[in-house]
């Protein structure tokens, strides 16, 4: 990388934030930002100390978004009686079919 100037701090800076300077690179970089205070302030801002806290969120009403299953439209047991009668009036149609065509 070529030496740091005014025409390319930032991109000193992105390697800075990216990890991809060497120890001289950094030193070179500390070394400009003493010579430029307005530079220094602004690498602090966008640079200084960066953390990210994991954000609590509580939901107090939990209760409200279970489902009682006798609640459901379509419980299991619905289904399952419902998938079988179709099941059945698919056969008895397949039958009715077969036995019209043989008469």
């Amino acid at each position: 990388m070529e030496k740091i100037d005014l025409n390319n701090y930032e991109a000193y800076f992105l390697d800075f934030m990216e990890g991809s300077l060497s120890a001289e690179e950094k030193h070179d970089l500390f070394t400009f930002l003493e010579a430029h205070p307005e530079l220094k302030n602004e690498f602090e801002l966008d640079f200084g100390e960066m953390a990210l806290f994991p954000v609590t969120i509580t939901f107090e009403n939990k209760a409200e978004l279970k489902i009682d299953e006798a609640d459901l439209i379509i419980s299991i047991f619905n289904f399952e009686s419902l998938s079988s009668t179709i099941f059945f009036w698919f056969l008895a149609n397949q039958l009715f079919r077969s036995y019209k065509l043989d008469t």
